[in-house]
């Protein structure tokens, strides 16, 4: 069976979000980017046609990326940055040095698995979001996928893995 690539790129899968970086100079102040998601997959058809729905696909993507839009991101496992409820248990209280941020919860997204939101770890924490969706659409299908997360139009991060 051909290998074939197919890289997927759609307007529509992109989100708005902030966040800050310890250690990053100016990228320590809070502030937000309009990024922009693309996958490329690797997968095996029997004929050299297109066997993935692309519908589908962009489908799951903005169901993967819809938690991160319009929200403050921050990481869970953060050594830097301590995250707790306030008292009254509505907002997200957030330390980071002499800076203490108040957030609603409903204005943020905590990501599991991260210790910085860099584009090059949001690379990351999507590619394993998509990929156990992508292999109960498209089972047996695709063996390879890279994620190119932009946060401008000069500067993005891409990671690519097996999809096992």
């Amino acid at each position: 069976m051909p290998i074939l690539r197919q890289q997927f790129t759609d307007k529509r899968n992109s989100f708005s979000a902030s966040h800050f970086l310890p250690g990053y100079g100016k990228c320590e102040r809070l502030h937000g980017h309009n990024y922009q998601v693309e996958v490329l997959l690797e997968y095996q058809s029997p004929v050299a046609t297109n066997s993935i729905d692309f519908k589908l696909l962009n489908q799951i993507i903005r169901e993967e990326i819809s938690p991160l839009n319009q929200k403050v991101l921050l990481p869970k496992d953060s050594a830097q940055i301590q995250i707790a409820p306030t008292a009254d248990g509505k907002n997200w209280k957030v330390l980071y040095g002499e800076k203490e941020y108040s957030f609603p919860k409903q204005d943020v997204s905590i990501l599991e698995g991260l210790d910085k939101t860099t584009s090059e770890n949001l690379a990351i924490y999507m590619h394993k979001r998509l990929v156990n969706r992508l292999k109960q659409a498209f089972p047996e299908k695709i063996s390879k996928m890279t994620i190119k997360i932009s946060e401008t139009e000069n500067n993005h991060a891409i990671y690519t893995n097996e999809v096992k």
